[in-house]
């Protein structure tokens, strides 16, 4: 198999039916930043008669991941994973994850000569150096490794890119996500909590690396909520008797409760991206969060939201903010132009 350059991809999207290959060790079900892109880039796929298929864990046997058991990995996946890429006859493929699902798929098409894609979505040497004594730079050599081996390595905004390029990683492509603005929009009027206000948001992954207890420590007025689960809730919802646990939340009932509060806090230094950040900003919910990788790639401080390294001044300064300039922030970020940036660049299989 050979590649086809993608000054030729316009030509032959119009012309036959594409099949991408998305493979994935995050998948149902998980609840996280990358299962929803990749789910959320597959149907905007279909309005551009793109089909997608999709390897993921549960079509293979698992373990749980230790420390984290609610994320189960693919045990010994090469045998099953090489037929069904065969099988799949795909036109592209794209690596979502580093994980042994995108592990096997890698090594399969450097064996084959076959092109594939990856994509950058999450921080595990930041992950890492959060849940152990390693340093942050001690996974990079294999991430490096990993995605140079593609024909495009795909991130979601300038300054991951910009990060990765200092540490090595080569042919970077930007491929901003989205937020499904007709979802998150909150309806008028809105019926209120019967909690005190003011209402602060957090919305994510309870977990070590997402930072939970500074938004928790923080010393705020009125309430605190928690969408979200994981492996540390328990341990937090004992120590913190004050804050509402909600656990996690889909669809309608997590726009429901956004359109209620008044700001969401972002704790979170590990980010790539946040989508969701988008998410309260499309409900008109200030954010508050630190100058990092992800927040300020969206935000513009004291507009929408506001970054600082005091995360209690931030929260209470976005109390005075307009909720309808924050509409608008999440409006200019649409699915269906990130899945067109996206498809633009795929590496086409010629067969």
């Amino acid at each position: 198999m050979v590649f086809i350059n993608n000054l030729f991809f316009d030509f032959y999207h119009h012309t036959e039916l594409m099949n991408i290959l998305f493979v994935t060790d995050a998948w149902d079900p998980q609840i996280n930043g990358v299962v929803t892109a990749t789910k959320k880039t597959i149907a905007h796929l279909k309005d551009h008669d793109v089909h997608s298929t999709v390897l993921h864990p549960g079509m293979f046997r698992t373990i749980p991941l230790p420390f984290y058991p609610e994320i189960r990995i693919a045990l010994f996946p090469k045998k099953i994973l090489r037929k069904s890429i065969l099988d799949a006859h795909p036109d592209a493929i794209h690596i979502v994850t580093e994980g042994p699902l995108g592990m096997a798929t890698r090594n399969f098409c450097k064996q084959k000569n076959i092109p594939f894609t990856t994509a950058y979505h999450t921080h595990f040497a930041l992950y890492l150096k959060k849940r152990t004594f390693l340093p942050e730079s001690f996974l990079f050599p294999y991430l490096r490794w990993f995605h140079n081996a593609s024909t495009r390595t795909i991130v979601s905004t300038q300054t991951l890119a910009d990060t990765l390029t200092a540490l090595g990683f080569h042919h970077l492509a930007i491929a901003p996500l989205g937020v499904d603005t007709k979802l998150f929009s909150c309806p008028t009027p809105i019926i209120p909590f019967p909690h005190k206000r003011p209402i602060f948001v957090y919305l994510g992954r309870i977990a070590t690396e997402k930072n939970v207890t500074d938004f928790l420590n923080i010393k705020l007025p009125g309430t605190k909520i928690l969408i979200g689960d994981g492996p540390d809730r328990k341990r937090l919802e004992k120590k913190y008797p004050n804050a509402i646990f909600l656990g996690y939340l889909k669809g309608k009932d997590i726009v429901e409760v956004l359109c209620k509060c008044d700001v969401m806090v972002m704790p979170s230094q590990t980010e790539t991206f946040g989508l969701v950040v988008l998410e309260g900003l499309a409900c008109g919910l200030p954010v508050a969060a630190y100058p990092v990788m992800g927040p300020k790639d969206i935000l513009t401080s004291g507009i929408d939201g506001y970054l600082d390294l005091d995360l209690t001044q931030a929260t209470q300064q976005c109390l005075s903010l307009d909720r309808s300039k924050c509409r608008e922030t999440a409006l200019r970020y649409d699915w269906a132009k990130a899945t067109e940036i996206f498809l633009s660049q795929l590496t086409i299989i010629r067969k």
